[in-house]
């Protein structure tokens, strides 16, 4: 009787395993046939577009690229001067110095010659207090704000009260761009008037030659851990990314590289504070707002404009960071499930 119940047990143990190795192997070939039709059709707007005259025209929209930082001394400058190299006609960076209690502010004010200036600015989204403005002054388009602590959410939310341009990028700390990013995700809203947000490509940078913020070299490297998550963000970005875009239900632009227009994202109140996944949560509100108000507002993925970023380097780290994106998913969901199962969503 008790190896009958043994028996039992692993059966349906064994069934279950099948049926999930079933449905992930279904949906990932779901994803595959979406991401090729997409990466197609991309392609043919690519052929067709004449972005690239874009760089250097004033016609292009005027950009703020937002950098919200928390004890990031070892990689802001970099971050910095890679922002000040870009390919773009106009555009200001505005790093947010959220509370640190490190050197980051030190760092930023003696690297970039920064003098405080008292310049009012509209306060459209209630954030933590803004302790001071800086300008450089060997970098006119360079604005850094110290703000009291308020988490990443609040630091953009600071970055965005100070822009002054119709449409803001966000960007990681320990993030680089490439020299055509920029334009190459704002050249979409000038496409697709009803876009409000668009998420571009993240890769990991660990194995590639980085120098003086520039990347120089692309390259793998050897480490483990760094190879399954570089196969892990090209699986995720190149299929899950550009099928979810195609099928038009696209809930996530990556906290590390996105451009929104401003005041979309002022109208459902910026960024949510104190919360896990700020990045999908502003998504989904933008998408409600759309949906409550009747409008054609899209959120779009584009596979081309990229940006390299700095993954966890170990077990307990990268245990943390995943956690943290489940945790926020499943919040975000929770918080929003009124709206889970409408047939308009998004």
């Amino acid at each position: 009787m008790a190896n009958e119940i043994i028996s039992a047990i692993f059966t349906f143990f064994n069934f279950c395993s099948a049926g999930y190795v079933l449905v992930v192997s279904i949906t990932y070939l779901i994803q595959l046939i979406y991401a090729f039709i997409g990466l197609k059709k991309y392609k043919k707007e690519l052929d067709c577009s004449d972005s690239d005259r874009f760089t250097d025209s004033e016609n292009i929209v005027p950009i703020s690229v937002i950098v919200p930082a928390f004890n990031e001394e070892p990689t802001i400058c970099d971050t910095v001067h890679n922002l000040l190299s870009l390919d773009y006609p106009t555009y200001e960076i505005i790093a947010v110095n959220d509370g640190s209690n490190d050197g980051t502010l030190a760092k930023l004010v003696n690297e970039f010659n920064l003098i405080e200036i008292n310049e009012p600015f509209k306060v459209s989204i209630t954030t933590e207090k803004v302790k001071a403005v800086y300008r450089s002054v060997k970098f006119p388009s360079l604005v850094v704000v110290d703000k009291e602590n308020g988490g990443k959410a609040d630091a953009l939310n600071s970055g965005i009260n100070i822009s002054q341009y119709p449409v803001f990028v966000s960007v990681d700390a320990d993030s680089v761009l490439e020299d055509t990013s920029l334009v190459r995700i704002v050249y979409s809203f000038m496409n697709d008037p009803d876009c409000v947000a668009i998420g571009g490509t993240v890769r990991i940078n660990s194995g590639c030659e980085i120098e003086n913020g520039k990347l120089k070299k692309v390259s793998l490297t050897g480490n483990p851990l760094f190879m399954i998550q570089t196969n892990e963000y090209l699986r995720d970005f190149l299929t899950g990314r550009i099928a979810l875009n195609e099928m038009g239900t696209l809930l996530i632009i990556s906290g590390a590289f996105g451009a929104f227009k401003k005041q979309a994202v002022i109208e459902v109140g910026g960024y949510t504070p104190k919360c896990i996944g700020e990045d999908i949560e502003l998504v989904v509100k933008l998408h409600k707002n759309s949906l409550e108000n009747e409008r054609n507002s899209t959120v779009r993925f584009m596979p081309d404009p990229v940006c390299w970023t700095q993954p966890p380097d170990n077990i307990r780290d990268l245990i943390k960071q995943r956690k943290r994106w489940h945790i926020g998913l499943a919040d975000t969901l929770l918080k929003h499930r009124v709206s889970v199962f409408e047939p308009n969503m998004p």
